[in-house]
């Protein structure tokens, strides 16, 4: 898990490195088969991509694409992106030209996450992201204004918008929108999707932390994607758990890297969409596992809101979106603690002190 200062940058910061050689098929065909491992730096975080293909094709050519696409509609860190640009609109609704329509399906999940979680998520929370010193170019307050905060949140209802004949219709015009808490798990299912198109059935996609998994790694076993302990950001970064993730994908929120410190009062990245403030409890991670990534990144962020006992509960509560989570808070002296859904305990494993 990387938990990012901002989700995206600006496009010339894509940047490759590729590695490939051929191993055994088990295959009666008996061809050989070719592994893949791209490594990179993009929407302002880095990637890893391995994949085992029954050709030689190297396709970071169509990933780097894939990534930049995707800045050009949802990258809050590009001047001429979608988002950015209706955004700097004052109107209720908004003529909007997605160009490869990535920021309609990020809108569809968000809508329905949006839904489910009540509110929890809300990716209207943009203004309060900004006021809280967490955007791009923005600046903590130096002292926190009740009312500006009340202002913002009467801007913020999500329910009503909605993309219709190339426009947005947001219901309010001083709306603005951040998927940054969606973007990049969505980022993790248009790859996927792209090498399950070209006939991969083996691949392990990670952006930012985010993953999506399919089939098997080059020793032939199952793709094992560490869960790493909560810790300072200066601190020695420590696995606390594995998972075995075959044809699902995992996301994890946490506030324990990303924050600051003001006053001696310690402000979380996670803003609650309906207080207006910093998220303040015990939960420090939450890693949701279900089929797409992009509903497990907007839901590891909702859990990161509701806290735990709320977490635990939205799992029983909606069976219908097959989610599983690990969720790790702190005792009452401190100590680390841990949750796990029934659905993973075949698949998980803790490491022991």
């Amino acid at each position: 898990m990387r938990i990012r200062i901002f989700s995206f940058l600006i496009l010339s910061s894509l940047l490759f490195s590729c590695g490939s050689e051929k191993t055994t098929s088990s295959s009666s065909t008996k061809k050989a088969d070719y592994f893949f491992e791209l490594k990179g730096e993009a929407q302002g975080t880095t990637f890893t991509v391995k994949y085992i293909s029954r050709d030689s094709v190297d396709l970071s050519n169509e990933i780097a694409q894939i990534l930049r696409d995707i800045d050009m509609e949802l990258s809050l860190w590009v001047d001429s992106s979608t988002i950015t640009t209706i955004n700097a609109m004052r109107s209720e609704d908004r003529p909007m030209q997605s160009r490869k329509g990535h920021f309609e399906e990020v809108l569809r999940v968000s809508q329905s996450v949006y839904y489910y979680t009540k509110g929890d998520f809300n990716p209207a929370v943009m203004p309060l992201v900004r006021y809280w010193g967490f955007a791009r170019q923005s600046e903590a307050p130096e002292k926190v204004d009740e009312k500006q905060i009340q202002a913002y949140l009467a801007h913020m209802n999500f329910e009503p918008v909605a993309f219709e004949n190339g426009v947005l219709k947001t219901g309010d015009s001083e709306m603005q929108l951040d998927f940054n808490a969606v973007a990049q798990g969505y980022s993790v299912d248009v790859v996927a999707r792209m090498l399950e198109d070209r006939g991969i059935s083996d691949f392990m996609v990670e952006i930012g932390g985010e993953v999506s998994a399919k089939g098997k790694n080059r020793e032939g076993k199952i793709w094992t994607i560490g869960i790493e302990q909560p810790s300072d950001i200066n601190a020695e970064h420590k696995l606390i758990a594995t998972v075995e993730l075959n044809d699902r994908s995992l996301a994890t929120s946490g506030n324990y890297r990303k924050f600051y410190e003001k006053n001696g009062i310690k402000y979380s990245h996670t803003i609650d969409p309906k207080s207006g403030y910093p998220v303040q409890h015990t939960l420090l991670s939450a890693t949701v596992v279900t089929y797409d990534a992009a509903l497990a990144d907007a839901v590891a962020t909702a859990f990161m809101v509701m806290g735990t006992e709320k977490a635990k509960s939205f799992i029983t509560d909606y069976p219908q979106l097959y989610l599983d989570a690990y969720l790790i808070y702190s005792g009452e002296n401190g100590e680390y603690l841990t949750w796990m859904s029934e659905g993973l305990k075949s698949s998980i494993k803790e490491m022991k002190d």
